[in-house]
């Protein structure tokens, strides 16, 4: 069993140490107030589980269709062969880290994304995540006000030190997942060694608390829309 070697942390130091990413990203990416509406309405459109037509976006905000791309391709958005988004965070695209809100099956790029998405969206979603040692599968329910559930209770969420703007999701989404325990997240991080790992409600707490008192911008209130 690998010896987990990181020094313990308090909710102060995990609530700065993921601050600092998380400001980072967002102010690289998304540093005006109408980028990050877009974002939001991107992300709200995407719950209902269909692709989004950028032009849909442009019209709900009333904002130039081209801004609405150019600010979806900068975040490595995912886009049909017509044109409509994907992802970008939230996706249709499978990916290891389900996200089931009312009834739909989606995915996220990574696991803070689906810790976060309830509170940026208002609703209700339960993620399953496998971890990427062992394969055991990491089950959470997550409120716009709280993790409701997780098994294992012993849960942690990996994390990077550095992102690369240019490349969120290859420098960050790819590496940020869910493991059953310190210790398998130790082992994880013996052939990662830039990486961290936190407790998953630590996370959930710091990424809620970065979204509401600098980002409530990109907060919306999510409308059902049938595809």
């Amino acid at each position: 069993m690998a010896k987990t070697n990181q020094k313990k942390m308090n909710g102060n130091e995990v609530q700065q140490a993921i601050d600092k990413i998380a400001t980072d990203i967002f102010e690289s990416l998304i540093p005006e107030q109408e980028q990050r509406r877009i974002f939001g309405q991107t992300l709200q459109l995407l719950a209902n589980g269909c692709p989004v037509p950028p032009d849909e976006i442009a019209i709900r905000l009333q904002v130039l269709t081209d801004k609405v791309i150019s600010t979806l391709r900068g975040f490595g958005a995912e886009f049909d062969k017509d044109g409509n988004v994907l992802g970008v965070g939230l996706t249709l695209v499978p990916t290891p880290h389900v996200y089931k809100v009312d009834g739909r099956k989606l995915y996220t790029w990574c696991a803070a994304d689906a810790l976060l998405f309830p509170v940026m969206l208002n609703h209700t979603a339960y993620i399953e995540s496998p971890d990427p040692v062992t394969g055991e599968k990491i089950r959470v329910g997550v409120t716009p006000d709280r993790v409701v559930e997780i098994e294992p209770k012993s849960a942690v969420v990996s994390w990077v030190k550095n992102v690369d703007a240019t490349n969120i999701r290859g420098s960050g989404c790819c590496h940020v997942h869910f493991f059953s325990s310190p210790e398998t997240a130790s082992r994880w991080i013996e052939k990662h060694p830039d990486k961290m790992f936190y407790p998953a409600n630590d996370v959930y707490q710091a990424m809620k608390h970065i979204i509401l008192n600098k980002y409530g911008d990109m907060t919306v209130r999510q409308e059902r829309i049938c595809c």
